[in-house]
């Protein structure tokens, strides 16, 4: 995983912000789709060491625009939608 371009989605959630921190220790050039919102409080840890990109995954160009820049060797997926009642 050595310098591997690496993108996870849903870096700020409970799954993501743990392998965020393995991708980290393994070496890995993490960049992160987060929601606009996500305050990150399990990702500050990791700030100094990832790219964070408050991307609205619904938004079609803007994806693609910033998956273009980023060129990604990995891209983890694990963003999600309505996983908490509120």
């Amino acid at each position: 995983m050595i310098g591997r371009t690496v993108l996870v989605t849903g870096a700020g959630g409970f799954i993501g912000a743990n392998l965020t921190r393995h991708l980290i220790k393994e070496g890995a050039l993490v960049h992160a789709f987060v929601h606009a919102n996500d305050r990150l409080w399990r990702l500050k840890d990791c700030l100094p060491r990832i790219t964070i990109h408050p991307v609205d995954l619904k938004a079609r160009t803007d994806v693609e625009a910033a998956v273009y820049a980023i060129r990604p060797q990995l891209v983890w997926h694990l963003a999600t939608h309505g996983g908490y009642p509120h």
